[in-house]
């Protein structure tokens, strides 16, 4: 797999919406009655319906599950980095590494970032999330659009995901389009399986608009691995030793 960089991060971001809409009656004031009417009885069990619908077919705005939210995970520039990036062909594009952690219990959540996600030249944003206990597994999707917003961008398209065996697991991956601030553009996403106390996951662009197939994106992540401090964590298991 092949790329150029590694991480930075930021929290996710709440999705809001709604307008209040009000009604007003244009007929003369008549005696309140109580109850409601049949007619009324129907147009609220539309309305409760069609809420309900709305929320099973509007995964983007679903707010971000309890289990992949970083609340409470602070920044400490002293922890070791869990994860490394290998560059090749004399390339040293801008990389960036964020360790956060939860004091009460050690949880962590490690972002590595090469490239800018409002540039032209590749881009790829890796995301380990490590615990003591077995992780909750939000959908693909979701972590994707985490991911997206510490880029401060939005997944505006992404097809269903695909599975595929590698010799560092099942590889779960997806084609997206990412939106942000200086336009869109065609990206890979991924997560890679192996630990139940190891989620890693994470996007990446091809230079110039260049579109990503598994094949690419297994070049990529060929280049990750683990440091001693990811060896202790499990994290071997899924990305092999540092080689240097």
């Amino acid at each position: 797999m092949s790329v150029d960089g590694l991480a930075g991060g930021d929290a996710p971001r709440d999705a809001w919406f709604g307008d209040s809409v009000g009604w007003r009656d244009e007929a003369p004031a008549r005696p309140r009655r109580r109850g409601l009417g049949v007619p009324a009885l129907f147009a609220l069990a539309a309305l409760a319906g069609g809420l309900i619908l709305w929320s099973r077919e509007s995964p983007t705005l679903a707010p971000v599950a309890p289990s992949v939210s970083r609340a409470g995970f602070v920044t400490d520039a002293r922890l070791p980095a869990m994860m490394t990036f290998r560059q090749t062909d004399g390339s040293r594009a801008r990389l960036r590494y964020e360790a956060r952690q939860r004091p009460p219990d050690g949880e962590r959540w490690d972002t590595l970032t090469v490239g800018e996600a409002g540039g032209d030249d590749a881009l790829l944003q890796v995301a380990l999330h490590t615990a003591n206990t077995a992780l909750a597994r939000p959908s693909l999707f979701v972590e994707l659009a985490r991911q997206a917003a510490d880029l401060d961008a939005a997944v505006v398209h992404a097809t269903t995901p695909q599975s595929s065996a590698t010799e560092r697991g099942v590889l779960e991956w997806a084609t997206i389009t990412l939106s942000g601030p200086t336009g869109e553009r065609a990206c890979a996403g991924f997560r890679l399986g192996g630990a139940a106390t190891i989620a890693l996951s994470g996007l990446a662009c091809g230079a110039h608009g260049a579109a990503l197939d598994a094949t690419a994106l297994a070049r990529w992540i060929d280049r990750l691995s683990a440091t001693p401090a990811g060896l202790r964590a499990g994290l071997g298991r899924i990305l092999g030793a540092d080689a240097s």
